[in-house]
């Protein structure tokens, strides 16, 4: 999982009846359904009329929500060799030249996450039997680097594309697979950077960065800790990739203060992860976590009260099966956070 720290997270809250005329509970109905593979048929004409209404409302969000989920059903239903025809419609609104510019935003990224669930997921058959080749794009026979290509490019295009008045709101989470992320209303931009960040991350390509350096910037204050990170993104390598698309995402929120120090606080995770499992390193993070406990903006605090309390946490599992006593108490300490 890409952040693994939602503990503090409430999904949702009120939707906005001008930005969504679906109840919230609607729409986890109709996940679960199609989750269940439960009365299909009906739930797809069902979405059906949720989408007719937010087109005529001008609704996009809707519009390409109750598109989304009719693919998922036509995935359920179909023989696996279906899995780009199911998706379609994603190029068919890219290339209209009357699609609103936040439809298009959106269909950037379902076909960017379309193309990673393909590049990842298990073929029933051969590959060439997935392709479609009468369309104007025959994904399937794309080679890898073709492929991470053309996710990138449909990541790049839904920044690049300006003009939408989507504002940043809760409507939009079911749009990334890591809603836990946002302790905070994402914009699109958002949604799309945390998909890079997603798309980088499974590449498992390591960061090149000793356990002493790492230390070392686990330890400095946010100027100089992003100083550093500056200095690691201009190196421009695949090494480096994630810490590059963490410091344009920082960028991109320079207006709002509160969400770039969150945003701070999951590069730091990110960077700590690469070596975890060095005991001086942990000590560093810790360190660093006791400052966001002690932090005045909320999301900051949150995400360290919970990464304080999962090391505590397998510390005081290690004197469990240890009895080691540098790690006696350590289950109180996260208790007592």
């Amino acid at each position: 999982m890409l952040f693994l720290f939602s503990f503090f997270f409430v999904v949702a809250t009120k939707f906005s009846s001008a930005q969504n005329r679906a109840e919230p509970e609607k729409w986890l109905r109709i996940e679960r359904q199609i989750r269940l593979d439960s009365n299909l048929i009906s739930l797809s004409r069902e979405v059906e009329s949720i989408r007719v209404e937010a087109d005529n409302l001008g609704n996009d969000v809707d519009h390409a929500r109750t598109l989304y989920y009719q693919m998922l059903i036509k995935d359920k239903r179909t023989e696996d060799t279906l899995y780009f025809k199911n998706s379609a419609f994603i190029d068919s609104v890219l290339m209209s030249s009357t699609a609103p510019k936040a439809l298009k935003v959106m269909m950037h990224v379902l076909q960017a996450k379309r193309l990673m669930s393909f590049d990842r997921k298990y073929l029933h058959f051969r590959r060439d039997k997935y392709e479609t080749r009468n369309d104007p794009h025959n994904y399937a026979a794309l080679r890898a680097s073709a492929l991470d290509s053309v996710i990138k490019g449909h990541f790049e295009n839904a920044l690049s594309e300006k003009g939408h008045r989507i504002k940043p709101n809760r409507n939009l989470l079911w749009l990334t697979d890591h809603d836990d992320v946002f302790l905070f209303d994402p914009s699109l931009t958002d949604i799309v950077w945390v998909g890079l960040i997603d798309y980088s991350l499974q590449k498992n390509i390591a960061l090149a960065i000793s356990a002493d350096k790492v230390r070392a910037l686990l330890g400095q204050p946010s100027d100089l800790f992003l100083r550093a990170i500056d200095s690691l993104a201009s190196l421009n390598t695949p090494q480096y990739a994630t810490i590059l698309y963490y410091k344009k995402w920082l960028a991109s929120s320079k207006n709002d203060g509160k969400k770039q120090a969150f945003i701070e606080t999951l590069l730091r995770k990110y960077v700590f992860l690469s070596q975890q499992n060095d005991s001086t390193v942990q000590l560093a993070y810790k360190n660093y976590l006791q400052t966001c406990v002690n932090s005045p903006v909320d999301m900051v605090k949150a995400h360290g009260v919970y990464q304080l309390c999962l090391l505590l946490y397998k510390e005081g599992l290690l004197y469990e099966s240890t009895r080691d006593v540098k790690y006696k108490g350590r289950m109180k300490e996260a208790l007592m956070l």
